[in-house]
């Protein structure tokens, strides 16, 4: 599958999620703590990861005839579609992460996100050192109670609290 070709689709599928995002923006609970309020930060990703499909789509179909002419000129055993695990498993991740963020809050959920991401994203065998399983859970807890308490404190954003508050 040609880069343009692969550019089209990921563009089509980030449509698609900016909307979904857009659209359960709304479930998330007002407050009056904050004058912009917690339904700003997801919709204003919402709209850029819009944005930046269209512009992703418009590029890939700019460039639709010369990608076409380079599948062509492809030898047939390049052309096979292979299975990215990792992105499919990062998709269903993400999805996971989305729809447990309400009832476990967002420390657990990050944590155990992050957790499972950079299990996926490091080598394979990096696991069996005890050192990376070690920096890796540091990480992953550290970071989702900094980034908690950064938009509890700094900008006072309530986040999720989930089964801890």
């Amino acid at each position: 599958m040609s880069n343009g070709r692969k550019n089209l689709y990921s563009g089509i599928f980030f449509i698609l999620f900016s909307a979904f995002l857009f659209i359960e923006s709304f479930n998330i609970k007002m407050s009056t703590a904050d004058a912009l309020g917690p339904q700003f930060f997801p919709r204003l990703v919402a709209f850029l990861m819009l944005v930046l499909a269209l512009i992703l789509i418009f590029l890939s179909v700019k460039n639709w005839n010369q990608a076409k002419a380079e599948e062509a000129a492809m030898p047939a055993e390049k052309r096979k579609i292979t299975f990215n695990f990792p992105l499919v498993a990062s998709i269903v991740l993400l999805l996971a992460y989305f729809l447990v963020l309400q009832h476990l809050g967002f420390m657990i959920s990050t944590a155990v996100y992050l957790f499972c991401q950079m299990f996926l994203l490091l080598p394979q065998g990096s696991f069996k050192k005890p050192r990376y399983l070690v920096i890796v859970t540091l990480v992953s807890v550290g970071l989702s109670v900094f980034i908690y308490y950064l938009f509890l404190l700094a900008f006072s954003i309530f986040l999720p609290a989930g089964i801890l508050g």
